[in-house]
């Protein structure tokens, strides 16, 4: 009498069961249906993914001359560590009569970044971005490779979308043609 009242439950529980057998059978979800040699391409796409996100954002270039002046607002110090979204100044240490960087010291951020910012800079920006979300999408779906089985057609496009995305990490590299790169002024106003 208990089951009695499940009983309108049943064949929509067996039909569940047979829709997932059916997908399983689909999908050939197993482990590592193409063999271990996937392991190789996802190995990679994971590390240059951790790579790209382990970035700090501001030890992107090794800048030197005026724009340090402009960017620590002293003329004693050498060089800073620039990148996208901040910089680090190296500190003096006068036992050594070095400069050097900690680097688990904070990044100090652009005070006038909007008036840093040019052309190369917001599109080395946008490129490393769209590096990052298209490796990003590459890397999760190689991931589903170690339990579905994927058509040709598929690792086609995952080939071409890594070198997109490799391509796109390389031309974020125009960052360098900022003028904050290149400058021999200290005075912010001639940046307007």
């Amino acid at each position: 009498q208990i089951l009695a009242k499940y009983s309108v439950w049943w064949p929509i529980q067996k039909n569940m069961a047979t829709a997932f057998k059916r997908g399983a059978d689909y999908f050939q979800a197993r482990l590592l249906p193409h063999g271990g040699r996937v392991l190789f391409p996802i190995v990679l796409t994971t590390l240059g993914l951790c790579a790209t996100l382990s970035e700090d954002g501001c030890d992107y270039a090794h800048v030197e001359g005026a724009a340090v002046e402009l960017l620590t607002g002293s003329d004693a110090v050498p060089y800073v560590h620039a990148g996208m979204t901040a910089f680090r100044a190296p500190g003096y240490y006068p036992g050594d009569n070095t400069w050097r960087v900690v680097y688990s010291d904070r990044c100090s951020p652009y005070e006038f970044k909007s008036v840093l910012e040019d052309t190369s800079w917001v599109a080395g920006q946008w490129l490393s971005f769209l590096s990052v979300v298209i490796g990003g999408a590459v890397t999760l779906f190689l991931w589903t490779s170690t339990c579905l089985v994927l058509r040709p057609n598929m690792w086609t496009v995952v080939g071409v979308a890594v070198a997109a995305a490799c391509l796109l990490e390389m031309c974020s590299l125009v960052w360098f043609y900022t003028r904050l790169c290149h400058t021999t002024t200290t005075n912010l106003f001639d940046f307007e």
